[in-house]
Protein backbone atom coordinates (compact mmCIF):
# COMPACT_ATOMS: atom_id res chain seq x y z
CA UNK A 1 0.00 0.00 0.00
CA UNK A 2 0.91 3.44 -0.88
CA UNK A 3 1.31 6.10 2.19
CA UNK A 4 1.70 9.47 2.65
CA UNK A 5 3.25 10.64 5.42
CA UNK A 6 3.83 14.06 7.15
CA UNK A 7 4.84 14.74 10.47
CA UNK A 8 3.83 18.51 11.18
CA UNK A 9 6.49 19.81 13.35
CA UNK A 10 9.62 18.17 14.81
CA UNK A 11 9.53 18.25 19.01
CA UNK A 12 12.00 16.64 21.25
CA UNK A 13 10.18 12.99 22.74
CA UNK A 14 7.19 13.38 20.81
CA UNK A 15 4.85 10.93 19.88
CA UNK A 16 3.61 10.64 15.60
CA UNK A 17 0.29 9.11 15.44
CA UNK A 18 -1.53 7.62 11.54
CA UNK A 19 -4.30 9.67 10.41
CA UNK A 20 -5.71 7.04 8.27
CA UNK A 21 -8.58 8.77 5.70
CA UNK A 22 -11.09 6.25 3.97
CA UNK A 23 -12.29 9.09 1.28
CA UNK A 24 -14.74 6.78 -0.19
CA UNK A 25 -18.21 7.90 0.08
CA UNK A 26 -21.35 7.12 2.11
CA UNK A 27 -24.42 8.26 0.08
CA UNK A 28 -21.92 11.01 -1.37
CA UNK A 29 -22.00 12.49 1.28
CA UNK A 30 -19.85 11.36 4.07
CA UNK A 31 -15.85 10.57 4.87
CA UNK A 32 -15.07 8.03 6.60
CA UNK A 33 -11.76 7.96 8.86
CA UNK A 34 -10.18 5.49 10.80
CA UNK A 35 -7.03 7.00 13.17
CA UNK A 36 -4.32 4.74 14.09
CA UNK A 37 -0.69 5.42 15.91
CA UNK A 38 2.46 4.31 14.43
CA UNK A 39 1.76 1.11 16.30
CA UNK A 40 -1.25 0.29 14.77
CA UNK A 41 -3.86 0.81 17.84
CA UNK A 42 -6.64 3.08 17.51
CA UNK A 43 -6.78 6.51 18.31
CA UNK A 44 -9.63 7.89 20.63
CA UNK A 45 -10.97 11.54 21.00
CA UNK A 46 -9.65 13.61 17.50
CA UNK A 47 -12.17 15.56 16.16
CA UNK A 48 -12.00 16.12 12.50
CA UNK A 49 -14.28 19.05 11.31
CA UNK A 50 -15.33 20.51 7.69
CA UNK A 51 -14.50 23.88 6.64
CA UNK A 52 -16.47 25.76 4.00
CA UNK A 53 -19.43 24.21 1.81
CA UNK A 54 -23.24 24.52 2.18
CA UNK A 55 -23.66 24.12 5.65
CA UNK A 56 -27.04 24.39 7.45
CA UNK A 57 -27.19 25.43 10.72
CA UNK A 58 -28.07 22.83 13.48
CA UNK A 59 -31.17 23.11 16.02
CA UNK A 60 -29.44 23.56 19.68
CA UNK A 61 -29.70 20.72 21.63
CA UNK A 62 -28.77 19.73 25.73
CA UNK A 63 -24.86 18.29 25.99
CA UNK A 64 -23.99 16.60 29.02
CA UNK A 65 -20.76 16.41 30.81
CA UNK A 66 -20.84 14.27 33.98
CA UNK A 67 -18.27 13.87 36.61
CA UNK A 68 -17.63 10.02 37.95
CA UNK A 69 -14.81 9.08 40.19
CA UNK A 70 -13.34 12.58 40.27
CA UNK A 71 -13.15 12.85 36.75
CA UNK A 72 -14.66 14.30 33.86
CA UNK A 73 -17.19 12.15 31.71
CA UNK A 74 -16.81 11.83 28.95
CA UNK A 75 -12.98 12.96 28.68
CA UNK A 76 -13.91 15.21 25.86
CA UNK A 77 -16.89 16.15 24.29
CA UNK A 78 -18.36 17.54 20.92
CA UNK A 79 -21.07 20.06 20.75
CA UNK A 80 -22.65 23.10 18.07
CA UNK A 81 -22.47 26.50 18.94
CA UNK A 82 -25.66 27.36 20.33
CA UNK A 83 -25.84 23.69 21.95
CA UNK A 84 -25.78 23.81 25.95
CA UNK A 85 -24.28 21.92 28.51
CA UNK A 86 -25.43 20.39 32.04
CA UNK A 87 -22.92 19.76 34.44
CA UNK A 88 -24.03 16.65 36.39
CA UNK A 89 -21.87 15.92 39.34
CA UNK A 90 -22.40 11.86 40.13
CA UNK A 91 -20.03 11.36 42.79
CA UNK A 92 -20.59 11.79 46.72
CA UNK A 93 -18.19 14.50 46.90
CA UNK A 94 -18.34 18.17 45.38
CA UNK A 95 -16.77 19.67 42.60
CA UNK A 96 -15.82 23.15 41.38
CA UNK A 97 -15.95 23.21 37.63
CA UNK A 98 -14.43 25.85 36.11
CA UNK A 99 -12.84 26.94 32.87
CA UNK A 100 -10.28 29.80 31.66
CA UNK A 101 -10.90 29.37 28.06
CA UNK A 102 -11.46 32.53 25.56
CA UNK A 103 -14.60 30.65 23.80
CA UNK A 104 -16.51 30.24 27.69
CA UNK A 105 -15.03 31.30 31.01
CA UNK A 106 -16.86 30.38 33.85
CA UNK A 107 -17.30 28.71 37.63
CA UNK A 108 -19.48 26.79 39.02
CA UNK A 109 -18.68 27.31 42.25
CA UNK A 110 -18.97 23.65 45.18
CA UNK A 111 -21.71 21.92 44.80
CA UNK A 112 -23.24 18.51 44.62
CA UNK A 113 -26.04 16.69 42.60
CA UNK A 114 -26.73 19.57 39.32
CA UNK A 115 -26.60 23.48 38.95
CA UNK A 116 -29.31 24.80 38.76
CA UNK A 117 -29.06 25.41 35.39
CA UNK A 118 -26.99 24.57 32.08
CA UNK A 119 -24.77 26.77 30.35
CA UNK A 120 -25.02 27.95 26.61
CA UNK A 121 -21.85 27.96 24.54
CA UNK A 122 -22.44 29.88 21.97
CA UNK A 123 -17.91 30.56 20.46
CA UNK A 124 -16.53 28.37 18.32
CA UNK A 125 -13.56 26.75 19.94
CA UNK A 126 -12.02 24.42 22.22
CA UNK A 127 -13.24 24.71 26.44
CA UNK A 128 -10.31 23.32 28.73
CA UNK A 129 -12.39 22.47 32.14
CA UNK A 130 -10.80 21.60 35.42
CA UNK A 131 -12.15 21.12 39.17
CA UNK A 132 -10.47 23.64 41.88
CA UNK A 133 -10.93 21.00 44.28
CA UNK A 134 -9.22 18.05 42.51
CA UNK A 135 -6.31 19.30 40.24
CA UNK A 136 -5.87 16.17 38.57
CA UNK A 137 -9.58 16.50 37.06
CA UNK A 138 -8.83 17.50 33.10
CA UNK A 139 -11.62 17.73 30.19
CA UNK A 140 -12.70 18.96 26.96
CA UNK A 141 -15.42 20.44 25.50
CA UNK A 142 -15.04 21.27 21.72
CA UNK A 143 -17.36 24.02 20.48
CA UNK A 144 -17.79 23.13 16.53
CA UNK A 145 -19.11 25.99 14.14
CA UNK A 146 -20.86 23.69 11.90
CA UNK A 147 -22.73 20.44 12.29
CA UNK A 148 -20.01 18.83 9.49
CA UNK A 149 -17.63 17.52 12.57
CA UNK A 150 -17.59 14.05 14.12
CA UNK A 151 -15.10 12.80 16.76
CA UNK A 152 -12.87 9.28 16.96
CA UNK A 153 -14.30 6.36 18.82
CA UNK A 154 -12.37 3.92 20.97
CA UNK A 155 -11.71 2.36 17.25
CA UNK A 156 -10.56 5.04 16.03
CA UNK A 157 -13.46 5.34 13.24
CA UNK A 158 -14.92 8.54 12.60
CA UNK A 159 -17.48 9.26 9.89
CA UNK A 160 -17.92 12.63 8.83
CA UNK A 161 -20.23 14.59 6.73
CA UNK A 162 -19.14 16.27 3.98
CA UNK A 163 -21.55 19.04 2.36
CA UNK A 164 -20.83 20.33 -1.29
CA UNK A 165 -17.94 22.24 -2.23
CA UNK A 166 -16.41 21.96 1.22
CA UNK A 167 -13.04 23.38 1.29
CA UNK A 168 -11.11 21.16 3.62
CA UNK A 169 -10.57 19.89 7.04
CA UNK A 170 -9.59 20.25 10.26
CA UNK A 171 -8.13 17.62 12.80
CA UNK A 172 -8.20 17.93 16.67
CA UNK A 173 -6.37 16.20 19.11
CA UNK A 174 -5.44 17.33 22.88
CA UNK A 175 -2.04 16.33 22.47
CA UNK A 176 -2.10 17.54 18.89
CA UNK A 177 0.47 20.98 20.21
CA UNK A 178 1.24 22.95 23.18
CA UNK A 179 -1.54 25.03 22.63
CA UNK A 180 -4.98 23.44 23.04
CA UNK A 181 -6.31 25.73 20.34
CA UNK A 182 -4.24 24.39 17.49
CA UNK A 183 -5.69 21.95 14.61
CA UNK A 184 -3.94 20.15 11.79
CA UNK A 185 -5.21 21.97 8.54
CA UNK A 186 -5.65 20.50 5.01
CA UNK A 187 -7.85 21.36 1.74
CA UNK A 188 -10.00 19.43 0.04
CA UNK A 189 -7.32 19.35 -2.81
CA UNK A 190 -4.85 17.72 -0.31
CA UNK A 191 -7.19 15.48 0.92
CA UNK A 192 -8.17 13.67 -2.38
CA UNK A 193 -4.66 14.14 -4.00
CA UNK A 194 -2.98 12.15 -0.79
CA UNK A 195 -1.78 8.34 -2.27
CA UNK A 196 -4.35 5.90 -1.80
CA UNK A 197 -5.76 2.17 -2.35
CA UNK A 198 -9.23 1.01 -1.87
CA UNK A 199 -9.89 4.83 -0.82
CA UNK A 200 -6.95 4.91 1.81
CA UNK A 201 -4.72 7.60 2.81
CA UNK A 202 -2.42 7.70 5.59
CA UNK A 203 -1.27 10.76 7.00
CA UNK A 204 1.32 10.94 10.34
CA UNK A 205 1.04 13.79 12.48
CA UNK A 206 3.06 14.43 16.09
CA UNK A 207 1.35 14.81 18.82
CA UNK A 208 3.05 15.22 22.46
CA UNK A 209 3.69 13.24 24.97
CA UNK A 210 0.63 13.71 28.03
CA UNK A 211 1.47 15.86 30.67
CA UNK A 212 2.98 14.07 33.79
CA UNK A 213 0.49 13.46 36.68
CA UNK A 214 0.69 15.61 39.67
CA UNK A 215 -1.11 16.90 42.33
CA UNK A 216 -0.66 20.61 43.44
CA UNK A 217 -1.27 21.40 46.61
CA UNK A 218 -4.58 22.83 47.57
CA UNK A 219 -3.28 26.38 48.72
CA UNK A 220 -2.06 27.03 45.05
CA UNK A 221 -6.02 28.29 44.35
CA UNK A 222 -7.52 28.04 40.56
CA UNK A 223 -5.31 26.29 38.30
CA UNK A 224 -5.21 22.76 37.02
CA UNK A 225 -1.57 20.71 37.04
CA UNK A 226 -2.41 18.74 34.04
CA UNK A 227 -3.02 21.69 31.85
CA UNK A 228 0.40 22.41 29.79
Amino acid sequence: MSYLYRCIAQRPGSVCIALILALASVQGQALELLIRDQHGQPVENAIVTVVGGSQAKAEPQLRIMDQVNRAFLPHVLLINAGDQVEFPNSDNIRHHVYSFSEPKVFEIKLYADRPKAPLSFGTPGVVVLGCNIHDTMLGYIYVSPTPHAAMSDKEGRVSVPVPDGYEGLTVWHEFYALSETEVLEMTAAEVQSFPKQDGIAQITIELLPPAPVEQAPPETGFGNSMRR
